[in-house]
C-alpha cells in the first residue's frame, strides 16, 4: 500500500511539473520565467537620421515661436523662416545650441511679430562643432529619404489651444 501512495505522489509531482511548463510557455505573463535567449550584438553602424523630428502647432500672432517638440540625434539648432510660396524666405530666429535628445516647448524669439494668415517654416540643423548657429556652415538635417527635417507653422488669430481674447479696437472709443 505504501508503494501505491509513493507511485501516486510521483505521478502527481510529474503532472504538476508538466502543467507548470505548459503554462509558462503558453501564457504571456509567465514568459519572464523562461530563460532569456541571448541576443547577438552587432557592431555595425546604424543610421539614426530618421530619429530627428520636429513638431509644431498653429500659433497666434506673436514675436516668439513655440516648438512643441524637437528630437535630435546630435547637437543642433532649430531655425524659423518666413515662408514664400512654400519655400524658406528670410530667417526670423533660431534656437540656442540644443543637446542631442528630445526638447519640449522650446521658445524661439523672432525678429518681428508674426501676423494672422502667415505661414512659417522651421528647419533643423546639425551643429558644425562651434556651438553657434550659421545656416551657411551648419548642416540641414535630412531624414532617411533625403528630405529636410522641417515643419510649417500656421499663424492664426484662433491659435491651436488656450483661450483667445478677440481684438476690441482698444483706443478707438466710438460712443
Amino acid at each position: 500500500m505504501r508503494n501505491t501512495y509513493l507511485a501516486v505522489g510521483i505521478v502527481v509531482v510529474i503532472l504538476v511539473i508538466i502543467a507548470f511548463l505548459f503554462v509558462r510557455n503558453r501564457l504571456p505573463q509567465f514568459q519572464a520565467l523562461r530563460r532569456p535567449t541571448p541576443t547577438p550584438t552587432t557592431t555595425a553602424n546604424t543610421t539614426t537620421k530618421d530619429k530627428n523630428s520636429i513638431s509644431v502647432s498653429t500659433h497666434t500672432p506673436s514675436s516668439t515661436a513655440v516648438i512643441d517638440s524637437v528630437t535630435l540625434t546630435n547637437p543642433g539648432f532649430v531655425a524659423v523662416y518666413e515662408s514664400s510660396n512654400g519655400q524658406t524666405g528670410g530667417i526670423l530666429g533660431s534656437s540656442n545650441l540644443l543637446p542631442a535628445g528630445e526638447q519640449k516647448n522650446l521658445t524661439i524669439s523672432l525678429s518681428r511679430k508674426t501676423t494672422s494668415g502667415e505661414m512659417l517654416i522651421t528647419q533643423v540643423y546639425k551643429d558644425n562643432g562651434d556651438g553657434k548657429f550659421d545656416p551657411e556652415k551648419d548642416e540641414l538635417i535630412k531624414d532617411q529619404n533625403g528630405n529636410t527635417v522641417k515643419s510649417e507653422i500656421n499663424v492664426s488669430a484662433q491659435g491651436s489651444g488656450g483661450f483667445q481674447i478677440p481684438a476690441t479696437g482698444l483706443g478707438e472709443d466710438n460712443e
